[in-house]
Formats: structure tokens, C-alpha cells, sequence
């Protein structure tokens, strides 16, 4: 029973959830992040509405910090707005691996022009087979070495690759090399250390937002 105000719960209860909810998540990601980095914590499992439903749950049974239940909802729209403009951009500075187990993520790209007295073709694709051809004029590719056509060669490769020499001598060379794993820690220990800090930014958020709510413990919350 409420001694000063009113309790969260009593509030949530004559609003509805989904309004309650609203109170901690009218924000905008936008005001702090751009499209590309919003989509990428949208795909991370990371929403405002979650952590709007833990700021309830967490503060349920505590009465509002301020006289009316309309002064209250405005002050927890302000102060989601405030902690966001801190914490929108170290939440994103995680979830932006969206597979949070690898620690390395390096692509090489190369592009260039030459001449070359030969008349070849050669391609690698991102499979890893590598086709060599003596005769450029027909079209070869993984494709048709399965279907049985002529090739000199095949063999494997990482990457992918591109080098064009045309019966003119002039030769067009494309190069993408991708390297993803871990070179510092296990798949397990960067999927601990991911949570462990996401968990941790979470609660901070949760703590912080105990400003809007009266500090009164004399009930064991």
C-alpha cells in the first residue's frame, strides 16, 4: 500500500502494460545512432522495449517520485532521453557483432591494370575452387567444369579473385581476401564477455532510473 504517492504497479494496472512500457521507450534510437547502426542493433536481440519491461519489473512495487502520475511519465520520458544520449553508442559498440563469438573480421581488396603477352583467363570464386583456362574464348566457371566442360586446371583457394587478360596483352586483376575467427579468445569466452557487458549496461540503465522513484525501503525492496 502506497504511503506517500502511488506504486508503479497501480499505475501500470490503470494505463495498461503496453502504455507503461511507452513511458520508458518513446525515445528515438535515430536522435543518437544512424539507419545503418539501428539496424544492426535491432538484428543484435537488443530493444528499447525490453529494457523498458526490466525498468518496470525492477521498480514495480516502489511509489513515483513525484506528486501526479502525469509529472511522473513526463520525467521518465526525460530521463530516458538523457540516459540514452550516453548509452545508445556503447550499447551499439557491442551489438554491432552480430556474431559476438569472433574477434577478427579483416577483408583485403586489390584492383589493378597491366599488360600481358598471354591469352588466359583465369577466376577464383568465394568457394575456394580456382579455374584455369587456355582458351578464354568460351566462358568457364564452376558451373560448367560440373557439367564437364573443358578446363586446364582446378584446384583450391581462399578468397576471391578475378584476372582477365584479353588478346590485346592488357590484363584486369581483382583481388578479396576475408579472414574471420579468433586469434585472442575462445568462441565461449567472447560469448561471456558479450553478455557479462551487456548485462552490465542494462542494470546501469535500470539503477540510474531509480531517480524517478521514492527511496523508500521499509518494505525489504
Amino acid at each position: 500500500m502506497a504511503t506517500f504517492t502511488i506504486e508503479l504497479r497501480a499505475l501500470v494496472e490503470t494505463f495498461g502494460l503496453d502504455e507503461a512500457i511507452s513511458w520508458f521507450s518513446s525515445y528515438e534510437l535515430s536522435d543518437y545512432l544512424n539507419q545503418g547502426q539501428i539496424n544492426i542493433l535491432n538484428q543484435s536481440g537488443w530493444t528499447k522495449e525490453k529494457l523498458a519491461k526490466m525498468i518496470i519489473e525492477h521498480y514495480e512495487m516502489r511509489e513515483i517520485g513525484f506528486e501526479t502520475p502525469a509529472y511522473f511519465i513526463k520525467k521518465a520520458k526525460v530521463f530516458m532521453n538523457e540516459i540514452m544520449d550516453e548509452k545508445a553508442p556503447l550499447i551499439y559498440a557491442k551489438t554491432q557483432i552480430i556474431e559476438p563469438i569472433f574477434d577478427t573480421n579483416i577483408t583485403e581488396e586489390f584492383s589493378g591494370k597491366g599488360s600481358s603477352d598471354s591469352n588466359s583467363t583465369s577466376t577464383s570464386n568465394g568457394n575456394g575452387i580456382t579455374i584455369n583456362s587456355n582458351t578464354p574464348q568460351g566462358q568457364i566457371n564452376k558451373e560448367t567444369i560440373l557439367n564437364g566442360s573443358y578446363a586446364s586446371s582446378t584446384s583450391a583457394n581462399e578468397g576471391e579473385s578475378k584476372n582477365v587478360n584479353d588478346s590485346k596483352g592488357n590484363s584486369e586483376n581483382e583481388y578479396i581476401k576475408t579472414i574471420k575467427g579468433n586469434q585472442k579468445k575462445s568462441p565461449i569466452e567472447m560469448l561471456h564477455d558479450y553478455q557479462k557487458y551487456m548485462t552490465a549496461i542494462n542494470k546501469e540503465i535500470v539503477d540510474r532510473a531509480g531517480c524517478l522513484f521514492m527511496n523508500i525501503y521499509d518494505r525489504g525492496y
